[in-house]
């Protein structure tokens, strides 16, 4: 192996390290970061939490209130 081969093959095993995964089961896909654990170009350890991600609820929502008040409010619309 080439001394260029060798340090390409180095940038590859320290590029797979830069990548980020998460798993779940169950659910749909439809998820958010709720919260940043760490800053922005920190150096961190193997299983070191970063993010908080939550799943998304898109269950539809309803309420009332009498007719006196809802002057200013319009037709509710299905939730996104």
């Amino acid at each position: 192996m080439t001394r260029v081969e060798a340090a390409l093959e180095t940038a590859r095993i320290r590029l797979s390290y830069t990548r980020i995964t998460a798993d779940w089961n169950g659910g749909d896909d439809s998820r958010v970061v709720a919260e940043r654990l760490i800053d922005e170009g920190a150096t961190v350890d193997a299983n070191t939490p970063l993010l908080r991600i939550v799943e998304l609820n898109r269950s539809p929502a309803s309420s009332s209130s009498p007719n006196r008040t809802t002057g200013g409010c319009s037709r509710a619309r299905p939730s996104r």
